[in-house]
């Protein structure tokens, strides 16, 4: 080993002859020299102050994801208004053909009716769930349609529902 270089070295006053006793101690009990004893107490509060500052930034990550989800809900559930008003309309369109007794020319049946038709058998109120209808009106619209296809001999109300014929 060779001579100690005197840039290396750091010098500690204790408070108290017993405060460095006590360090002695605990230096002995952990099986290593003072200074090494020492060095390392220095790390370890080091690493808990990078620690403590990977930690803030882990919170304001969190936050500012917070913050951004938060956001994207709101946007979402506007944008989901705005989707429910437009289907809304859609099916008042649509149904504005079977609503009206004086109508000439060629309707057009509700695309999503014909698909859950075809799926297999299905009640008048599970039909209602699937194109989502409530309002009095578009439910008038829906059982003229049903009406218009049975007519026709391309649906058949059974017990279990109205079924396709094709």
């Amino acid at each position: 080993m060779g001579r100690p270089e005197k840039e290396r070295y750091i010098y500690l006053y204790a408070v108290s002859v017993e405060e460095k006793a006590r360090y002695e101690d605990l230096a002995k009990q952990a099986g290593v020299p003072l200074s090494k004893f020492l060095l390392s107490l220095i790390e370890e509060g080091l690493a808990r102050k990078n620690e403590a500052g990977s930690k803030i930034k882990l919170v304001e990550e969190r936050r500012a994801l917070a913050d951004e989800n938060k956001r994207l809900r709101d946007e979402t559930k506007v944008k989901n208004l705005m989707l429910e008003k437009y289907e809304s309309e859609i099916r008042r369109l649509r149904s504005a053909d079977f609503l009206s007794n004086d109508f000439k020319g060629r309707r057009h049946h509700d695309p999503e009716l014909i698909a859950s038709l075809k799926r297999g058998p299905v009640h008048d109120r599970k039909l209602m769930e699937i194109l989502n209808i409530s309002d009095p009106e578009d439910v008038k619209a829906l059982s003229r349609q049903l009406e218009d296809l049975e007519a026709y001999g391309i649906i058949a109300k059974g017990s279990s529902g109205w079924r396709w014929l094709g």
